[in-house]
């Protein structure tokens, strides 16, 4: 894992080139997955289920002798700062597809419906270190960090084609999200320090469309939908060379409402689908 002695490279001086670092800058990215798919059929709907496993490791190495005094409180000397990251994440979709009601005259049913179930869970650790460059074992300054995301959702969606030519959708996601974080200053010895946090959130992010397709080859349409991007926990640190106030902090959720009018065109047999929408939002 990246941060510990033995994963530190060689120093290398640079001799040539533009950037004004003296210490060579490594860089390394491991990235491992696996997945797993089954689709069949039941007697009421269509059944297609993936879970898949994503592993990343980074290690970096900067050039960090500049920052000596401001991190560790010590006269600038040479030094590398090394940034390690190993992510794991695992992810489960399954879902329900499937169709009902009277078919019209071109054999399409007047409902599609599709609901769904979704939960992953990520662990990921980041050690940050400051070292000088004649000993790669002493920690002039160092920052370990432990997060652990939960998130679990229900998801459905309904299609009524209540005309012919015209189909109403509504659908909706409710979720459920937990995150932990552990987070420690270990060096300097004199600024010792560890935090926690935890934040939990539950929400539902709805759907509503409305297509008219007067033509065979025209669909125009209308939609709202709300898009949502969880909030997290920071640390917080004083300034200068002491840990001061060492502490987690919550930053906000961002909700997205999407408001959208276009028109899709299904040209050859569907074979080309060109569309065109105008797509006015909402940040909040």
């Amino acid at each position: 894992m990246a941060g510990s002695g033995s994963g530190r490279p060689p120093v290398q001086h640079r001799t040539a080139g533009t950037r004004s670092d003296q210490l060579s800058e490594p860089h390394d990215s491991d990235f491992h997955e696996g997945h797993l798919n089954l689709s069949g059929h039941l007697p009421f709907a269509d059944l297609h289920s993936t879970t898949a496993f994503v592993r990343h490791e980074l290690d970096t190495f900067y050039d960090a002798s500049s920052a000596v005094p401001g991190l560790a409180g010590l006269p600038a000397r040479p030094a590398l700062f090394q940034e390690g990251l190993l992510s794991r994440l695992w992810t489960h979709e399954t879902r329900l597809t499937g169709a009902a009601g009277p078919v019209d005259t071109e054999g399409r049913d007047s409902i599609d419906w599709l609901a769904g179930l979704y939960v992953s869970r990520q662990v990921s650790r980041s050690e940050r270190t400051l070292f000088p460059v004649d000993d790669a074992g002493l920690a002039l300054w160092r920052r370990n960090r432990d997060d652990e995301v939960r998130e679990g959702a229900l998801f459905g969606e309904v299609s009524w084609r209540f005309r012919p030519d015209w189909t109403l959708t509504v659908g909706g996601r409710v979720f459920h999200i937990a995150q932990e974080v552990d987070a420690a200053a270990t060096a300097p010895v004199t600024d010792q320090a560890e935090t926690e946090g935890y934040a939990r959130e539950t929400d539902a992010m709805p759907k509503v469309a409305l297509a008219w397709q007067p033509e065979g080859v025209i669909t125009l349409y209308a939609q709202m939908a709300e898009g949502y991007r969880p909030g997290g926990i920071d640390i917080e640190e004083s300034g200068g060379s002491g840990v001061g106030d060492y502490r987690t902090a919550r930053f906000a959720t961002d909700e997205l409402w999407n408001y959208e009018l276009g028109m899709k065109l299904s040209l050859w047999q569907g074979q080309v689908q060109p569309g065109c929408g105008a797509v006015p939002c909402s940040l909040a």
